[in-house]
């Protein structure tokens, strides 16, 4: 069956690209390796971890994680597993499970997956962009503390679910893409949406445009400091 990173490009992962076919085969089997593809050998290659994608034998998508943490960094490793969390929350309960079973075999990539799904509960909230990824990034760089992504608001009605969240401060914040949040029709939606989040409670409800998460990182986190800030003070 195909496996490790030709595998993630027909499961449409980000960032790969088929240069060299690889497949897996039981640990038993003869197969060799030869100048059209590599071969792996897997001690556990179980009916229940294959399946075909466009027709194509492949290992499932789990497995095929574990794999790509053998030689990824753990922090590219997140971000997969951010962005299949998203599209597919039971691969992640899957990897899970999968974890202890890899382990007793050695394979390679067990102690990075180890780290990155203590930090990858099936309970997530995953990261809707990589707008947002950005952001919290650069909170990171400025070693802001980090917010609650997702937060459901309102006040007796239900208004919608924000970016993130200072819930102590009841701080909220929005990130911004230009796509969906730049025509006159856009900004006087967002101020609508501000207006009822104040009028549902929350003390501030601050907006975080693209332009600065790309280019002015430091004014995108200054705006969740000095809100912060503010609010701590009571002003």
């Amino acid at each position: 069956v195909v496996a490790g990173r030709a595998a993630a490009v027909l499961w449409r992962l980000p960032e790969y690209r088929l240069h060299r076919v690889e497949l897996a085969v039981p640990r038993s089997s003869p197969a060799r390796t030869c100048d059209r593809y590599d071969v792996s050998r897997l001690a556990h290659l179980t009916p229940d971890l294959v399946t075909s994608v466009a027709g194509i034998p492949v290992l499932r998508l789990a497995p095929v994680l574990f794999q790509l943490a053998a030689f990824e960094h753990p922090d590219k490793m997140v971000r997969l597993l951010s962005n299949v969390g998203r599209r597919s929350p039971g691969t992640i309960h899957e990897c899970h499970r999968l974890l202890p079973l890899l382990a007793r075999s050695g394979r390679t990539g067990v102690t990075t997956m180890r780290t990155v799904l203590a930090k990858c509960r099936p309970n997530t909230r995953w990261l809707a962009s990589n707008l947002e990824s950005r952001f919290e990034r650069i909170l990171g760089w400025f070693r802001e503390p980090p917010l609650t992504r997702q937060v459901d608001v309102g006040g007796h009605d239900w208004l919608g679910r924000v970016d993130y969240a200072d819930l102590e401060v009841k701080a909220l914040f929005e990130v911004q893409s230009d796509e969906y949040h730049s025509s006159p029709a856009d900004v006087i939606a967002d101020e609508r949406r501000r207006e009822a989040l104040l009028a549902a409670g929350w003390r501030a409800v601050e907006f975080i445009e693209e332009d600065w998460i790309w280019h002015d990182p430091r004014r995108a986190w200054r705006v969740v400091h000095e809100t912060r800030r503010r609010l701590r003070e009571g002003r």
